[in-house]
């Protein structure tokens, strides 16, 4: 939900209609090539060759949804977008991040924010970016599936008229780390427990895979 007028109230309850709907726009099947370029009320973006709309708009409380992808199937971006509340931009995020079992979100100032976490489909990961406008009232959330590299046109190529609401992307980011496990209790270890486990990180799709 991007209008956040219930989210302080209900902020699990509040985001698990848009939850509820990631399994169904990611097995989405692409249809035909949308007009170029994707036209929305907030924003609008040239897409590049390969690229098309597969799924959406969809007007969801006060806000909307699409998933752009490429025709091959190995990258796609799920874009959610409306007005907000500037006091719960944090909520939104640390409330999407524990309901997706995320890592440790990262703040880049008060109005950008992101995070890694497993998708269902085993050996996928998915990078959430969260950006809010100079005035803290739109707010757009993009969650991307496959390479970074291929998906940096959702910045270059956004135009809009709030200021401050195209998001800052890097085109490459380090795997994704699991979150800390929580602290054991107290207890006596044995003296020679010394081997130690190697860290588990984030599996990245191949080039080979498809993602929906």
């Amino acid at each position: 939900m991007l209008r956040t007028s219930a989210l302080s109230l209900r902020p699990l309850a509040a985001l698990a209609a848009l939850l509820a709907l990631l399994p169904a726009l990611w097995l989405a099947l692409p249809g035909q090539a949308c007009a170029k370029p994707f036209k929305t009320a907030m924003f609008v973006i040239e897409l590049p060759a390969g690229w098309s709309l597969i799924n959406g708009p969809l007007k969801r409380n006060g806000g909307e949804m699409a998933v752009l992808g490429r025709r091959d199937h190995k990258a796609s971006v799920q874009l959610m977008y409306g007005p907000t509340d500037p006091a719960h931009f944090r909520d939104i995020v640390e409330g999407y991040a524990k309901s997706m079992h995320g890592t440790p979100p990262v703040y880049e100032g008060s109005r950008q924010a992101s995070f890694d976490c497993s998708s269902a489909k085993a050996g996928q990961s998915l990078h959430l970016v969260f950006r809010s406008d100079d005035t803290g009232t739109r707010l757009l959330i993009c969650i991307f599936n496959g390479k970074m590299e291929d998906m940096l046109f959702i910045a270059r190529n956004m135009t809009t008229p709030y200021p401050g609401l195209v998001p800052n992307l890097a085109p490459a980011r380090p795997a994704p780390s699991a979150r800390p496990a929580p602290a054991r209790s107290s207890m006596r270890q044995p003296a020679r427990s010394s081997a130690r486990q190697p860290a588990r990180q984030g599996a990245r799709p191949q080039d080979s895979q498809r993602l929906w």
